[in-house]
């Protein structure tokens, strides 16, 4: 050990960490009265919890952060349970339940390591410990020590990988958690001088997570939630500090079994550079550009203001990619000027619907995407709360709620700021949901909500019976259970959606310009869901197409991650399988889905695949049978298809023939390019 500086190291941090387990047991654990517990002691981290609603002190400078918000549920109420838990280097926080936990106890005892707290996330925390601290294990194969990979997806891996995991699996596939489960997780590596945030999630995706990251010529963000607006809070707290020059990340996406952060520092404590790795260690690119300036520019002129006038979205289109950001703001308040408001919304709302398909030079998207939701904020902030007959707007604040009145009639547009409304709850002058119900009942039949922050149920049942006549449009971060039981309105997400969008839906249309969540249109009963992103998983479970309603038509511009349709008993979901690029191409996905089953137990319903070069696999679909696609199936695709471009903008070109572009070429669309997939017996009933 003399001439071994490793070994000593690892023997201080050996000693540390059991006298700092031995001075917790003796004093919190075993002792009737609680009279100290070590919450942590490894090098440059720390380890804080407390009660109520907020922290009362000051947390010191951290580049990385896991965060848990209540107490362990399912375990004894006492402050050591709640999370994070903090070993030596590590500290793990736990959406979720672990129902092995004795598996896993098992596991960690067979190294003298024994949980202090009662509850599953202390024994999942001295797992992580073993196996980073005492192991050493790569942190892919620390991610399938925990999420295994099984099943199809196994046999998708190449032979080296696929021998490797299983070798992994031998050891730890008994003591994996078995539970719908999220673990966040920080480690470090004093001696390398590293810093890291782990991310792993179940399997199966049973608990959601929205990630961003960000990054510019200064600053590098990675941010991980269970819901997008914790998220969104983060970024824009960041931007409001100076620290981040967009609170619009460009990559926002669902993490897939695992994901490393991993920042480095020097002597001084400087950060000098990042990464992000996904499960194999692959880097993830982030894309970002050029971001605004402080000087001006001249206004547009007057010939240009013409061509304005006659088409607003090509002008736009045609001048993103050479105009400044300051360009681009003068232009869209000149475009504010000349039009009356409601037309001047809907033109500033189709730009920014349409405008991640443009090319858009060396500009940032994100920025961009930012500028244009000031822009439309700014116009709807400008509305007045008493009725204008010229404008025919009236603007509702949570503090002005109950100064509503009923709609003159239903032509009439309530613009609603959702700041300050509740998330949940009953009472319609505090609860954003309950509001918009109440005002429907008051007459209105029009809605535009603006800087949404997680509030749920968005549309959920508003109404009474069929409402065809409402329209919602929706901006900012909605919560869980948008257009949840819906009964025939129109409700139009202009950004992403979260878990259980469309429950149970009876009739309408879901418009969703991004991704949706985990369980979208779960047992829903007909109606259209329009989505350009992606699904996370479970879409459309156990959902119906009954003939008393409109039917059920989903089409999904992305892809699904696992589970879609499974016991389908009516409905048909078409699945494009693409993506936009950072400059806004389209471009095909490796396979048109990413998951291992489809259709799984269906007695009924249709699922239909761009799958030009034949990618999905018959494995994919055991128990259903691909159909072939005759002329009267084919034009109702076509339909589809055209109202996929009618909404979101995919540079379709129907003449004579359908055209699209994709990986960078134009490309005539046939019947053998989509292949329609059926339950190999369907039952009698709905359809």
């Amino acid at each position: 050990y003399e001439t071994d500086s490793s070994f000593l190291r690892e023997a201080e941090d050996e000693y540390i960490y059991r006298l700092a387990r031995k001075i917790t047991y003796e004093n919190y654990v075993q002792g009737r009265q609680k009279r100290v517990a070590i919450l942590s002691c490894g090098k440059n981290s720390g380890c804080w919890k407390t009660d109520g609603r907020e922290v009362p002190w000051e947390t010191p400078d951290a580049p990385v952060n896991v965060i848990h918000r209540r107490l362990a549920t399912g375990s004894v109420v006492d402050q050591l349970n709640s999370h994070p838990f903090a070993e030596l280097h590590t500290a793990l926080t736990h959406n979720g339940e672990t129902t092995n936990y004795r598996t896993m106890l098992n596991r960690v005892q067979q190294f003298n390591l024994t949980p202090l707290a009662q509850t599953d996330t202390a024994v999942a925390s001295l797992k992580l410990h073993l196996l980073s601290q005492y192991l050493n294990y790569p942190f892919d194969a620390l991610v399938e020590s925990f999420s295994p990979t099984t099943g199809w997806k196994l046999t998708q891996l190449s032979p080296e990988t696929r021998k490797r995991y299983e070798r992994i699996q031998e050891v730890e596939l008994e003591s994996a958690p078995d539970g719908p489960y999220q673990y966040l997780c920080g480690r470090i590596d004093p001696c390398q001088r590293v810093i890291e945030r782990l991310d792993i999630i179940d399997p199966s995706l049973l608990r959601p997570n929205v990630a961003m990251l960000y990054e510019d010529d200064e600053s590098f963000v990675s941010i991980i939630c269970s819901e997008k607006q914790g998220a969104d809070a983060g970024m824009k707290e960041l931007h409001r500090l100076g620290m981040i020059r967009t609170p619009i990340p460009n990559l926002i996406f669902t993490v897939d079994t695992g994901m490393l952060s991993r920042v480095f520092y020097d002597e001084t404590g400087t950060i000098v550079r990042h990464e992000v790795l996904d499960k194999e260690g692959k880097p993830i690119f982030i894309p970002h550009g050029t971001f605004p300036r402080s000087e001006g520019e001249s206004s547009c002129s007057f010939g240009e203001m013409a061509e304005m006038e006659s088409n607003p979205l090509v002008f736009f289109r045609e001048r993103l990619p050479r105009w400044s950001f300051e360009a681009l703001r003068k232009a869209l308040r000149a475009l504010v000027e000349r039009w009356p408001m409601e037309e001047a919304f809907g033109h500033l709302t189709k730009i920014y619907d349409r405008m991640p398909g443009w090319s858009a030079g060396e500009k940032d998207r994100g920025a961009l995407s930012h500028l244009l939701l000031e822009e439309i904020e700014r116009v709807l902030d400008r509305v007045g709360s008493s009725f204008d007959p010229e404008r025919g707007m009236v603007r509702i604040t949570h503090a002005s709620a109950a100064r509503l009145f009923p709609a003159p009639d239903g032509k009439r547009i309530l613009v609603v700021d959702a700041t300050g409304f509740r998330p949940e709850g009953i009472n319609p002058l505090e609860v954003l949901s309950c509001f918009l119900d109440r005002a429907h009942q008051m007459g209105w039949r029009r809605f535009i909500v603006y800087r949404a922050a997680g509030q749920r149920g968005i549309g959920m049942g508003i109404g009474v019976g069929p409402t065809p006549d409402t329209v919602i449009d929706l901006f900012g971060s909605p919560g869980e259970y948008c257009g949840a039981f819906n009964m025939g309105a129109r409700i139009r997400v202009h950004s992403h959606a979260q878990n259980f969008t469309g429950m149970v839906m009876h009739s309408g249309v879901l418009e969703i310009h991004g991704d949706v969540g985990k369980v979208t249109g779960y047992s829903a009963k007909g109606g259209e869901f329009n989505i350009l992103g992606n699904v996370v998983d479970r879409g459309w479970v156990c959902a119906v197409s009954d003939p008393r309603s409109q039917g059920l038509v989903v089409n999904i511009v992305g892809t699904a991650f696992e589970h879609l349709c499974q016991a389908l008993m009516g409905g048909s979901v078409l699945m494009l399988g693409l993506y936009r690029t950072p400059d806004g191409q389209l471009r095909r996905l490796p396979s048109p889905y990413r998951g291992a089953k489809i259709l799984a137990g269906a007695s009924a319903g249709e699922v239909i695949f761009f799958d030009p070069d034949r990618k999905l696999e018959e494995g994919q679909y055991q128990g259903c049978v691909e159909r072939p696609i005759d002329e009267e199936k084919w034009e109702e695709i076509t339909k589809r298809l055209l109202r996929l471009e009618e909404l979101f903008g995919l540079g379709m070109e129907a003449n004579g023939s359908l055209k699209i572009g994709i990986d960078g070429e134009s490309r005539e669309l046939t019947t053998e390019d989509f292949r329609l997939i059926r339950p190999r017996v369907e039952l009698a009933g709905y359809h």
